[in-house]
């Protein structure tokens, strides 16, 4: 069959397509407006749009052997297994496309298989260009966001972003990593790509950025939204996977002296993350004997009488008590294999990579070895500890308030531009380089920045980026 023919049956196939969706949608909303679930903003738009979600499975997998990379395991699920059920979890319709690997009838592990229908000149398959029009073709859908199958570090918030940032007339939202490079097969588009698409492939040109330089396109950058570089891993080679394998979980310390603001800038860290969709889990060390159970329960009355430990769960939680001596941080990170960071509370003389806190009523010195940190974090004058003060609600967000955009800021301010440089800030000239200074320059690391509450994106960006650098360790480059 020639391009011609080809694309004037897709045309026609794809307005059946879409008037059968149409059809389905508006014989629906009958039942739908009885129904006492109330949709959200973004469900109303996938709605009202037609989206849905593909995960791409075309590429022919030379350099692993020919092997359906999809299949992979990792962790125990497939890579292919893992994308679908983040893609799921975004309520819209998704699908498998197909090409070179042969399947199992019209559906696979609960997915709708579209085969690929776009061939080069000689009979080969063409890559993505011939999923992304196959999907369109037979979906009939306005909008597809698409993930490739060799991404086992996918998440759905990686979708949920760029069809949030999508607009009328635009054609493709993409993102574009720390290094400059756009994701073309992690990215959503629009019906509208097709013309451009169509005139590409006819060309004999089946290089996404080719064809991505004839359409109207948002960027977004993973640095702006604070996700990870690393989830964006394509796994396309035998040592790739390898690398996969030695991937580790970052850790990172919040340090600092008593009383200058860690917790309130771990619950800052642990929100902020969370809305991306990265796990955090907290490992605190208690310089005290601590009560581990609350006197008067059942579990602390067992433990009481002489239990050796106790635990106590539920079909979603559990809570152990156990008395051992000579635990260290580490000997906890196994609870916890499904995070994405392990922050640890305290920890100032470990070897740990660590933000140290700093609050002026408490200490200008730092504390902690300044070869193990990474930024230096001015709390404020009162911490975060007071509804009214630097501490308050406003902390971390509002933008007139002690803590806010405008917060610290000035020239003189306390924690501002030149915080622990400036003749007039409470960490000014005498605070780190003079002879008087206690400890003097010494105990800081002057190659790191130093931030306020106010500056959260730069404090993100850091602990994210740590990240990056952490979890590949030595042997991730080939990640």
């Amino acid at each position: 069959m020639d391009y011609e023919t080809l694309f004037k049956a897709a045309d026609e196939a794809m307005y059946q397509a879409k008037e059968q969706f149409k059809n389905r949608n508006e014989s629906g909303d009958a039942g739908e407006e009885n129904q006492d679930n109330i949709m959200t903003r973004q469900e109303e738009k996938d709605m009202r749009h037609g989206w849905g979600s593909v995960i791409l499975s075309g590429g022919q997998g030379r350099r692993m052997g020919g092997i359906d990379k999809g299949g992979l395991d990792f962790k125990g699920v497939s890579f292919r297994g893992h994308i679908q059920k983040q893609l799921q979890a975004l309520g819209i319709p998704s699908y498998l496309s197909r090409a070179c690997y042969a399947g199992n009838g019209d559906r696979e592990g609960r997915l709708e298989v579209i085969e690929d229908a776009v061939k080069g000149a000689e009979g080969e398959w063409i890559g993505p260009m011939g999923g992304i029009w196959s999907c369109f073709q037979s979906t009939g859908l306005e909008g597809l966001f698409f993930v490739s199958c060799d991404m086992p570090l996918f998440r759905k918030e990686m979708a949920a972003i760029l069809m949030e940032r999508w607009e009328p007339g635009v054609d493709a939202v993409l993102w574009r990593t720390r290094d400059g490079r756009i994701q073309p097969i992690c990215g959503f588009y629009a019906d509208t790509c097709l013309e451009a698409l169509g005139d590409t492939i006819r060309r004999g040109n089946y290089r996404l950025m080719k064809f991505l330089n004839a359409v109207r396109c948002i960027v977004v950058d993973t640095s702006e939204a604070h996700i990870p570089d690393i989830w964006f891993a394509n796994v396309n080679s035998p040592s790739a996977y390898r690398s996969l394998g030695e991937l580790r979980t970052p850790v990172l310390a919040v340090s600092g002296r008593k009383d200058t603001g860690k917790t309130a800038l771990l619950e800052m860290l642990v929100r902020e993350l969370a809305r991306v969709g990265i796990r955090s889990a907290v490992i605190k060390h208690d310089g005290h004997e601590f009560e581990a159970d609350v006197p008067g329960t059942d579990s602390r009355r067992i433990k009481d009488a002489g239990a050796y430990g106790t635990v106590v769960y539920s079909g979603r939680k559990f809570s152990m008590t156990k008395e051992q001596p000579s635990m260290v941080a580490e000997d906890f990170f196994g609870f916890f294999p499904e995070a994405d960071i392990i922050f640890l509370e305290g920890q100032k003389y470990s070897d740990y990579p660590k933000l140290e806190v700093l609050r002026k009523e408490v200490s200008n010195v730092p504390v902690c070895r300044p070869e193990t940190v990474l930024a230096y974090i001015w709390s404020g004058e009162d911490g975060w500890s007071g509804n009214a003060g630097p501490g308050g609600e406003n902390a971390w967000s509002g933008e007139d308030g002690p803590g806010g955009e405008n917060a610290w800021s000035g020239n003189a301010g306390a924690g501002g531009e030149n915080a622990w440089s400036g003749e007039d800030g409470p960490g000014g000239e005498d605070a780190w380089s003079g002879g008087d200074c206690p400890g003097g320059e010494k105990h800081r690391n002057e190659k790191c920045p130093v931030l306020t509450a106010a500056q959260k994106d730069r404090i993100l960006e850091i602990v994210i980026e740590h990240m990056d650098r952490y979890s590949r360790g030595d042997g991730g480059d080939e990640l």
